[in-house]
């Protein structure tokens, strides 16, 4: 198994249209479920009117959050756990005020999916409109607060240190200074969340099928919603459908369905659409960095100091995790021998953040990659750093926690293939340290990559001319 490359053996029954998805689910007397969403980002709740819909044909039942009864009013945290930083709770429908656009605010079920839709537009909702905080920075400064008691806006701060970063740049022959931003990220699973819940006859348990990726943490959250013991409640994951990490938080819509379900003894569908999906489905990755990073002469890293904000929506429901990824995560591979990180996490009137697939290591790895390009592409920096800088800074595989037995032979293919695979994706950067790097200097380096450059091009060109007759597409040179 190890070393092998096993084919896929599970691809063949989606291909051919066998997948069983929450869509795909169904019982007898099954009912449909819609939610009313808020159409404002920030607002004082003054009436949600649910009348109208009870009043039409076909519709079972209209609840705002005065008609939950025993449902609990708020998400349970899993397991009895608590939460990390500032004390906040998330409502399963908004009572008082919206924290963004799509929050739940009244649900709607029905015997049809026409009879829904009609009677979720007979729902009327009147708002107050409250300050919105679009972004991070406009949060950190208004006097408006997402969360009332709140002191400010910043949900949990994670830090982390290691030397003395203010001394170490000091003494650095560069230190460049950069604003980034990782932009706010949304995934569009090929299917969208679902849950369709019942009571089993046989058994008794209340059965939830979700589209989710954490099944027992649904199932106790559930549990602790209702009321129920834990073993009564019995969750089921179809096929998925894509998830990607924002499929792995509980969300309002899990909790109303079972609770449907289970109060009127009916199957119970809820199928978000595409627009559903977009706006309220867990986002993540907006973070802003501001990093100063200090080179020795020879491009060794001295030193690198980071702050940077986190907008993580309304409800900061993955507490420091992500920012404390980002912050232990940004050296990398690379020595940092002094570092200095701190990322805060401030509520916005936008949707909820989810922990997405590497949660918090891309943007470290974007700040820290952006960071060593633009060393790259100082004047000052090209003229002293020689080449091959990013071996000479690259952790040395004996100063590992973890080091593999090494096969000689097999790291000798490795190295070629590395060799191959670079000139063929064009980057000669990585070539260029390679051939001078370790090379004695004879001459000076950049008489010799300039010689080195020109003896590989042609062969890079010549690599990407039979990669293009042979269908493929590398980054052109």
């Amino acid at each position: 198994m190890i070393g092998a490359s096993p084919l896929r053996k599970e691809d063949q029954r989606l291909l051919r249209g066998g997948g069983r998805f929450v869509d795909d689910l169904t019982r007898d007397g099954a009912l449909h479920l819609g939610v009313v969403r808020s159409a404002e980002s920030s607002a004082r709740l003054i009436k949600v009117v649910t009348a109208g819909a009870r009043a039409l044909p076909g519709v079972v039942l209209a609840w705002s959050a005065a008609d939950l009864g025993e449902i609990a009013p708020t998400m349970p945290t899993a397991y009895g756990g608590t939460q990390k930083g500032r004390a906040w709770a998330q409502p399963v429908l908004a009572r008082d005020v919206v924290r963004h656009v799509g929050e739940p605010v009244a649900v709607v079920v029905a015997e049809s999916a026409y009879q829904l839709a009609d009677a979720l537009d007979a729902v009327t909702v009147e708002y107050e409109r409250l300050p919105s905080l679009p972004t991070a920075e406009a949060a950190q400064v208004s006097s408006a607060r997402v969360h009332a008691g709140w002191p400010d806006n910043t949900a949990v701060v994670a830090r982390g240190a290691v030397g003395d970063p203010e001394r170490a740049m000091a003494g650095a022959h560069l230190v460049i200074r950069e604003r980034m931003r990782h932009p706010r990220l949304s995934a569009v699973p090929i299917e969208t969340r679902g849950v369709f819940a019942y009571r089993d006859r046989s058994s008794g348990a209340l059965v939830v099928s979700s589209s989710t990726q954490s099944p027992y943490t649904l199932r106790d959250v559930v549990a602790a919603a209702l009321g129920l013991p834990v073993e009564e409640v019995r969750v089921v994951v179809p096929d998925v459908g894509g998830g990607f990490g924002p499929k792995g938080p509980i969300y309002p819509e899990e909790i109303l369905v079972a609770a449907a379900a289970h109060r009127l003894g009916r199957p119970v569908k809820w199928v978000e659409s595409r627009r559903e999906n977009l706006a309220c489905m867990g986002h993540d990755r907006e973070q802003n960095h501001d990093v100063r990073i200090g080179f020795a002469r020879d491009g060794t890293i001295v030193a690198i100091d980071g702050s940077f904000v986190a907008d993580v929506g309304a409800y900061p429901l993955q507490g420091d995790g992500l920012t404390a990824n980002t912050v232990n995560h940004m050296p990398g591979p690379y020595r940092v021998p002094h570092y200095r990180n701190t990322g805060t996490s401030v509520v916005t009137t936008k949707t909820l953040n989810a922990a997405y697939r590497a949660a918090g290591r891309p943007e470290a790895v974007f700040v820290m990659e952006r960071g060593e390009h633009v060393r790259h592409q100082d004047r000052a920096a090209a003229h002293d750093r020689g080449f091959g800088a990013r071996r000479r800074v690259r952790v040395p595989e004996g100063a590992r926690p973890a080091r593999a037995p090494r096969d000689p032979e097999r790291d000798q293919r490795a190295e070629a293939d590395d060799e191959e695979h670079d000139l063929r994706s064009g980057d000669l950067h990585l070539e260029l340290d390679r051939r001078v790097v370790d090379e004695p200097e004879v001459e000076p380096r950049e008489q010799r990559a300039e010689e080195v450059a020109e003896e590989l091009r042609p062969r890079q060109l010549r690599e990407h001319a039979l990669d293009v007759r042979r269908g493929l597409h590398p980054r052109k040179v």
